[in-house]
């Protein structure tokens, strides 16, 4: 968004508490490269009445963006963080696939309304278990089927279906009092130990 476009206006503090994207990390591609950032401050354009996100880069250059470009600048660090060579521009892909599936995003409003957003996990696989969050949420081209895509603790993502996503949320767990960070970042538990490992890619 170009900040010249609109003067924005300041939103009370209790308004921006209840925003869920006050403090999202994000990532762009901006000129080729990817830039990564916070969102720092909620505020609305003064002409358009639209809610309007304060980001700031590691770079420490700021914009003003909509809550559509926040989310989708949300989805992109979930699932590719913040070191991409410009050749890999996910911009270039047609959709998302998972099991041979293509995947759509569904509407800002559509994913608004989805009530397992931002939702806390765990999930177990091979005996241990893995937290993370349900970062979006999108439709199956063949099945129609809502998919979600969970970013984990590790870094690590995979989608899920509604029936998966609703076993992790029922199995979610505080990481700091049952989980370990391995030596490499992974946050992983051993149910029957308790020691850290690492996880197998091929179960995502």
């Amino acid at each position: 968004m170009d900040d010249d476009t609109e003067d924005v206006v300041d939103l009370p503090e209790e308004e921006k508490e209840q925003d869920d994207l006050l403090f999202a990390r994000i990532s762009r591609w901006i000129d080729g490269q990817l830039c990564s950032g916070v969102v720092a401050d909620v505020c609305v354009g003064g002409v358009s009445g639209e809610r309007l996100y304060f980001i700031q880069y590691l770079d420490s250059d700021v914009e003003h963006l909509t809550e559509q470009e926040v989310r989708e600048g949300f989805v992109l660090w979930a699932t590719q963080g913040s070191e991409m060579d410009a050749s890999a521009d996910p911009s270039a892909k047609e959709s998302l696939s998972v099991n041979d599936e293509a995947i759509e995003s569904l509407s800002p409003d559509e994913m608004e309304r989805d009530d397992l957003l931002m939702a806390r996990v765990t999930k177990k696989i091979d005996g241990q278990a893995f937290c993370g969050t349900i970062v979006d949420v999108g439709v199956g081209i063949k099945t129609s089927e809502r998919l979600y895509l969970i970013k984990y603790l590790d870094g690590d993502c995979e989608h899920v279906t509604e029936s998966e996503a609703r076993t992790a949320i029922a199995a979610w767990v505080l990481p700091d009092e049952d989980m370990q960070v391995g030596e490499s970042g992974e946050s992983v538990v051993d149910n029957a130990t308790g020691t850290s490992d690492s996880h197998s890619e091929s179960m995502r």
